[in-house]
């Protein structure tokens, strides 16, 4: 049943499939306002949707009366199920109610706008849509918007959590980055972001007395019409692990055909970078070398890993005008290794750098390495800002679907807002600080606080998997400068909970893995894409518990802060009527963050639906659980 009424006259309302979120839509005088309410208390008080306008350089159209045409209000039901290439679970719910609102201006061109609004279970979204129905496009070849007049405004200050200050609250007043992360209550959590940006610069917010002002698109030249904006969401839900688990943001994009990705194979990627300066036991010192490269794509075969990939410099310094990411450096040693790793099923993953990318041309690039047999690209310092950085990140991508490259972004990437819904070659980005680069953020609560802000948004490649944390911090690598605060069942743990699209990035050595090759087996049994994923309870900054399931086997990954916890996992998700084998990696009892990082025990037990385990995690710790049929 649709739940959009005509409550007066120019006020209008839709709800949520299940009737607990409320969006009421008013208008006055031809402005768009509107609200959001959730179990009858109000969310979002009176906010507006709009847009100013110029008409080229100088002619502002900010004086435009606008009129809403009541016969055009339009509304639907959209209830459907769709396949994923990669993502949090297999088969995608995408259940939500919409308004649609036409408002026509007095310009001569007779500009209309769509103003559409969607209700789903966790959240609201609006959108613009510019220049629809008889608009005459040829009269505004010069449309401009000069600024966003759309606002998010709460009923009470809110401190709130956002990219880039995941660890402390913004201070009122200040521009953020979405998403934004707040508990307006006990039980009421809010994120703030944006879905479907294509074309234009990534939203910013600017904090205000009563909640946030959109400030992006200033200035931003309409490339055609009509001309459709992104998505600005607001998702509410009873637990931060609901927003965690929702599909709102990838359902707010088109959807591409899983026949023409057939090609994308997701799963965990060994990396060079980190290993570099380890020294083996029988001698043997790791560097950016190809005797170095062949030894990590050997363990990747022997332990079942798709990919292997080799970073920044392989062809040339990465940042010189120079540097041929083609022929350059060792390219001939990496063809052979491309061949070596197709034998062994494991795939090689290329490190590119915009400086690189310009020099050659990225067409050019892309089909050498699909000649090659390379299977996916790191994109790093990508030189763009704004529009220009949305547009180049999606010519890319779509360079790489056509040459079936993966891609993983990096250094300041542009932001998730579903792209891999339509554009699965977006196989992750670094949309958060990477563990082993900025320690400063990386504290065992800073980890929790990118999971709850940036995790939102979409795939975080966050670095996990360190296992040789002590021999770390008493002796650093070159690449891995400073100690990493957490127990080893925490970092194999943090592999998991960090979702990382269609690849999650390793950073140790074969030899630290083999040293603990049961505990490896919680990270080599993660077979991606995910069967489904669940949030079992979340508290920022403080702990978090998450199942993912691959196949029959199902995974939970728990970590707290740096106070010892218990907590009582609750495994109702397993299929009822069966019995399961876990097997459960727990911090030693003398274990801590700070002082004794590797100590862990192994035990087994049968389990089923009715099943509670009691995750003990001392500080900095974690635990892991491999739950497989019997």
């Amino acid at each position: 049943m649709f739940f959009a009424t005509c409550m007066a006259h120019g006020q209008w309302s839709v709800e949520s499939p299940n009737q607990k979120l409320k969006l009421s839509v008013s208008e006055q005088a031809g402005k768009i306002r509107y609200e959001v309410s959730s179990m009858d208390e109000l969310i979002v008080k009176r906010s507006n949707v709009g847009i100013a306008y110029t008409l080229g350089k100088n002619q502002s159209l900010g004086g435009l009366k606008w009129s809403i045409d009541k016969d055009s209000i339009s509304k639907q039901t959209i209830d459907e199920t769709w396949e994923p290439v990669f993502g949090k679970r297999a088969v995608v719910r995408n259940n939500y109610n919409e308004l649609t609102i036409t408002a026509k201006s007095n310009h001569d061109s007779e500009l209309s706008v769509d103003v559409i609004f969607r209700a789903y279970d966790d959240g609201v979204a609006f959108r613009q849509v510019v220049g629809t129905g008889n608009t005459a496009a040829g009269k505004l070849s010069n449309l401009s918007i000069e600024r966003c007049l759309s606002t998010i405004n709460f009923t009470k200050p809110l401190d709130w959590w956002s990219y880039r200050r995941e660890q402390e609250p913004s201070k009122r007043g200040k521009t953020v980055e979405y998403p934004l992360f707040t508990e307006m209550s006990a039980d009421r959590v809010v994120v703030v972001t944006e879905g479907h940006l294509r074309d234009m610069g990534a939203m910013k917010l600017n904090k205000t007395k009563g909640g946030l002002e959109i400030i992006s698109a200033k200035n931003f030249r309409l490339p055609s019409l009509p001309y459709t904006m992104p998505w600005r969401v607001v998702m509410i839900g009873d637990t931060a692990g609901q927003l965690l688990d929702s599909d709102l943001i990838v359902n707010l994009n088109p959807k591409a055909d899983k026949s023409e990705f057939d090609w994308v194979k997701s799963g965990v990627c060994l990396w060079d970078w980190r290993v570099s300066g380890y020294t083996t036991k029988d001698g043997f010192t790791y560097g950016q070398n190809p005797e170095s490269w062949t030894r990590l794509i050997d363990f990747a075969a022997e332990t079942g890993l798709p990919y292997v990939m080799i970073d920044a410099n392989w062809y040339g310094p990465e940042h010189e005008a120079t540097s041929d990411p083609i022929n350059g450096g060792q390219a001939a040693e990496i063809r052979k290794l491309v061949k070596y790793g197709e034998e062994r099923g494991v795939g090689l993953i290329l490190y590119l750098n915009h400086v690189g990318a310009v020099r050659e041309g990225i067409d050019k690039i892309m089909a050498a390495y699909k000649e090659w047999g390379v299977q996916g690209i790191k994109y790093g310092f990508m030189k763009l800002k704004g529009a220009e950085q949305t547009v180049g990140v999606h010519e890319v991508s779509e360079l790489a679907a056509k040459y079936e490259l993966l891609i993983n972004y990096h250094d300041g990437p542009l932001p998730p807002t579903g792209e891999e819904a339509y554009m699965p070659s977006m196989a992750n980005r670094e949309f958060c600080h990477a563990q082993a680069d900025s320690l400063r953020s990386f504290t065992v609560g800073g980890f929790l606080g990118m999971v709850h802000v940036n995790m939102m948004a979409g795939p975080l490649d966050m670095n996990n998997g360190m296992f040789d944390l002590d021999a770390i911090a008493a002796k650093p690598r070159p690449k891995v400068q400073k100690p990493i605060h957490v127990t080893i069942t925490g970092e194999a743990a943090r592999t998991l909970i960090a979702y990382g699209g269609a690849w999650s990035v390793l950073i140790d050595s074969p030899e630290s893995y083999r040293e603990r090759a049961d505990l490896f087996r919680f990270i080599s049994a993660q077979k991606m894409p995910w069967v489904e994923s669940k949030t079992l309870q979340s508290k920022m900054h403080q702990y978090i518990s998450m199942m993912r399931q691959t196949g029959d086997t199902f995974l939970v990954g728990s970590v707290t802060n740096g106070k010892a916890r218990e907590l009582e996992i609750d495994l109702s998700f397993l299929p009822q009527g069966k019995t399961y084998e876990a097997t459960i990696f727990e911090d030693a009892a003398d274990a801590h963050f700070m002082k004794k990082r590797v100590a862990y025990t192994v035990r087994k037990q049968e389990v089923n639906s009715t099943s509670k385990i009691t995750a003990r995690m001392v500080p900095g710790g974690g635990h892991c659980m491999i739950i497989e049929l019997q």
